[in-house]
């Protein structure tokens, strides 16, 4: 997870030896106009702030079945929703496999012990901005040699937007904006979340690229690789 502006480098050396650093992939499914979404809401941004080394936030935002009532709502974070069986908003799911409902911290604690004890491949960031494209390149070192999908998100804090059930102007933060690759109706990255692809043990490069849209302020950008 890269927290840095886009347009700056972050390395991080992924060595071969443990212990590597254990994160959670916080999913946030809502909307501006879910008006059930302001609790759960604040509450994960209480636990984002609580735990800021363990959990990965990323708010997709979804229209209003039927309609294109949220501006931040995106083709693919529909499809992800979709995929994922997601029913209703807000839904939030933890490294996309538990539904969690955001008011106990038990599942988080207890994926963090679990994690750290098996945990076997990180992931080091490069992005960079190249004309009009977001260049991210993925150092993904792993211990054994293994098929899995690897993708990344862009995500944009700041964003301004009335809310329903909340008076005034909301500041959305965490906001999926862009994916890399593209997701496909038929695939959804050819596997569950990524191109299923064969890795070596030990560093493997992949590198990424995103269109860049005037829209993105890059000093709210951050990007996630997992």
């Amino acid at each position: 997870y890269n927290g840095k502006k886009v347009g700056n480098v972050l390395r991080i050396n992924v060595k071969n030896e443990l212990p590597y650093v254990f994160r959670i992939l916080l999913d946030e499914y809502s909307g501006t106009w879910c008006v059930n979404c302001p609790p759960v809401m604040l509450r994960v941004d209480e636990m984002l702030e609580k735990y800021p080394d363990l959990l990965v936030p990323v708010s997709v935002h979804v229209n209003q079945s039927g309609s294109s009532t949220d501006p931040f709502a995106t083709s693919m974070g529909e499809l992800i929703a979709q995929k994922l069986g997601v029913t209703g908003t807000p839904s939030v799911f933890l490294n996309r496999n538990v539904d969690w409902d955001a008011s106990a911290e038990t599942p988080l604690l207890t994926m963090r012990e679990e994690g750290e004890a098996e945990v076997n491949t990180g992931i080091g960031i490069d992005s960079r901005l190249e004309g009009n494209e977001l260049v991210v390149t993925a150092y993904i070192r792993t211990q054994n040699a293994r098929n899995m999908g690897c993708y990344v998100i862009l995500t944009e804090d700041g964003l301004e937007e009335p809310q329903a059930g909340m008076d005034g102007i909301y500041t959305h933060n965490n906001v999926a904006r862009a994916f890399a690759p593209e997701p496909t109706a038929t695939g959804l990255w050819n596997g569950v979340f990524g191109i299923d692809e064969f890795y070596e043990a030990g560093l493997n490069i992949k590198e990424f690229r995103i269109p860049w849209k005037e829209e993105y302020k890059q000093e709210n950008c951050h990007v996630v690789v997992g």
